[in-house]
């Protein structure tokens, strides 16, 4: 997936908002790759013989020189082109609602037509994929363990969230849970909850609509 492709780069073209009206259309190949973000409405892709069909909420990643059809209801979306990117797979990316990626993808667009901000724009995209490839983290079929990170992605900005929170919710001893969650996930579960919480502070950075007191409440 393009979030977990850690040599990704890419230069930013253009970030617009854009209105489609009911259509059926063929796009020929482009020089630019496009990630896009559904505001409102439907449209369904045939991307080289493979159908996507895009809801409100969801992420498609088209690269450069790909033709593809697509046939539009009346909808919205915020589009970012890319020249330069070396990721060449299309990609739809169905959004998690613990991620608030209208809000970032808005954003990109404040970033980059009214702060003249492109690296700012860059960061946000980054950001976003990160948040993704956090939230996407594998844990390996240990059905009981995917049970006690949704349990932990739900609870783990609450103040009074801890350890002995995960401890009591899944019956297994501190020493049971670490080995777990380094066996599992590579870090500790400290680690972890300090990273979920990093991840969490950086997403409300990027927005820009509260002090730094607000984010660590909310953290």
């Amino acid at each position: 997936m393009i979030y977990n492709f850690d040599n990704l780069v890419f230069q930013i073209l253009n970030v617009d908002k854009y209105t489609h009206k009911p259509n059926y259309y063929n796009v020929d190949k482009r020089p630019f790759s496009a990630l896009s973000y559904r505001l409102s409405g439907e449209a369904t892709f045939n991307i080289n013989g493979e159908i996507y069909k895009i809801k409100p909420g969801d992420i498609i990643f088209i690269p450069a020189n790909v033709p593809y059809k697509v046939d539009y209801s009346p909808s919205e979306s915020i589009v970012v082109h890319l020249i330069d990117c070396n990721y060449n797979t299309v990609e739809k990316i169905e959004n998690n609602e613990n991620i608030n990626a209208k809000s970032l993808f808005l954003h990109m667009l404040t970033s980059f037509n009214e702060e003249r901000n492109v690296n700012k724009t860059k960061s946000q995209i980054y950001n976003l994929f990160s948040l993704f490839a956090d939230d996407n983290t594998t844990v390996h079929n240990d059905e009981e363990f995917d049970k006690l990170i949704k349990f932990l992605k739900e609870n783990y900005t609450s103040s009074d969230f801890s350890v002995n929170q995960l401890i009591s919710y899944s019956n297994y001893s501190y020493s049971t849970l670490q080995r777990k969650f380094k066996r599992l996930l590579g870090e500790g579960v400290i680690e972890y909850i300090i990273k979920l919480r990093m991840l969490k502070a950086l997403e409300l950075l990027s927005l820009g609509n509260l002090s730094i007191k607000e984010i660590a409440y909310n953290c």
